[in-house]
C-alpha cells in the first residue's frame, strides 16, 4: 500500500487560500488581513454554490484552533485542531455521509504517528498504521470487522521493511515472510485454514529460489517445484492435476477478507 494513494486526500486539506472579500455576520468579522497581508481572525470560503468549503481562525497567516472543511454537500469532511501556531494539528476525517473516515496528527501537511482508518460501510476500525515525516514507520495493521488482527507488516522509510503476517479471522497463521527494501525476501510459508501447511518456498529478492513445495489440506506434499533466478526447473513434468491444484493454491495465496481499505479515498 503506497503512501501516494492518500496524497490527493491530504493536498485538500491544505490548499492556498484564497483572499476573499471580508464580511460581517452577526458582528464577527470574516476574511480579514493584517499587515503584510496575512490572515487575522475569522475566514470563510463557499463553493460556487454558496455552501461553506471551510471556515477557520488564523494568526498571523497560521491557523490556530478548531478548522473545519465541508463536503460541497454540507457534511464535515476534516474537523483540524491546531494547538498552536507550529503547524502540528489534530485531524479528524470524514467520509461524503459524515461517517469518521480516519484520524490522526499532522506536522505541516505531512502525516506524524499514529493513523487510524475506519470501514465505510461498518465503520469499525480497518487499518492502522504510524509515520515518521510522512513517511510509514513501524508496525501497520488491518483488521477484520469484527476487531481481529488480518494483516501485520512492518515499515521503514516508506518500504516494507521487516516481518509480514496474515492470518485467518480466528487469528490462526494464513502467511509468514519478509521484506528488505519492499521486496519479498527469506522463507515464504503459507497455511491451510485447519493449520495444515500449504506453500512452503523462499524468495531471493522478490525472485524465488530453491525448492517450493506445495501440500493438500491434510499435509500431504503434492508437488515440489525448483526455482533457479525464479525460473521453474520442472514445471513441464508436473501432472494436469498437480497444475490445477497449484494454480488454485498460487490464485489464493496470501489472501484474507480484506478490510475495506479503499473506502479511504472516496
Amino acid at each position: 500500500m503506497a503512501a501516494n494513494k492518500y496524497l490527493p486526500f491530504i493536498v485538500l486539506l491544505f490548499p492556498a487560500i484564497l483572499q476573499g472579500q471580508s464580511f460581517t455576520r452577526n458582528d464577527t468579522v470574516f476574511n480579514q488581513t493584517g499587515p503584510g497581508g496575512m490572515k487575522q481572525g475569522y475566514w470563510e470560503k463557499k463553493y460556487p454554490t454558496g455552501t461553506i468549503e471551510y471556515r477557520g481562525y488564523f494568526v498571523d497567516d497560521q491557523p490556530v484552533g478548531e478548522f473545519i472543511r465541508y463536503h460541497e454537500n454540507g457534511h464535515v469532511k476534516a474537523r483540524m485542531f491546531f494547538p498552536g501556531k507550529n503547524g502540528v494539528s489534530y485531524a479528524r476525517l470524514y467520509y461524503g455521509d459524515g461517517t469518521l473516515a480516519g484520524e490522526g496528527k499532522y506536522t505541516g501537511t505531512r502525516k506524524d504517528s499514529t493513523w487510524k482508518y475506519y470501514s465505510y460501510y461498518g465503520g469499525h476500525l480497518s487499518y492502522m498504521e504510524n509515520y515518521l515525516n510522512g513517511k510509514k514507520e513501524g508496525i501497520s495493521l488491518k483488521y477484520y470487522p469484527d476487531g481481529s488482527v488480518g494483516e501485520k507488516l512492518e515499515w521503514k522509510n516508506d518500504q516494507r521493511h521487516g516481518l509480514w503476517e496474515q492470518y485467518y479471522i480466528d487469528g490462526t497463521l494464513l502467511l509468514q515472510s519478509s521484506y528488505v527494501n519492499d521486496r519479498l525476501n527469506g522463507p515464504y510459508t503459507i497455511w491451510h485454514k485447519n493449520g495444515a501447511k500449504a506453500i512452503s518456498g523462499n524468495y531471493r529478492m522478490d525472485v524465488r529460489e530453491g525448492d517450493w513445495e506445495y501440500y493438500d489440506e491434510e499435509g500431504n506434499l503434492k508437488v515440489t517445484i525448483t526455482y533457479r533466478n525464479g525460473v521453474p526447473l520442472n514445471q513441464d513434468q508436473l501432472l494436469q492435476q498437480e497444475l490445477e491444484f497449484l494454480n488454485r493454491l498460487e490464485q489464493n495465496k496470501g489472501k484474507f477478507t480484506e478490510p475495506e481499505i479503499e473506502d479511504l479515498i472516496r
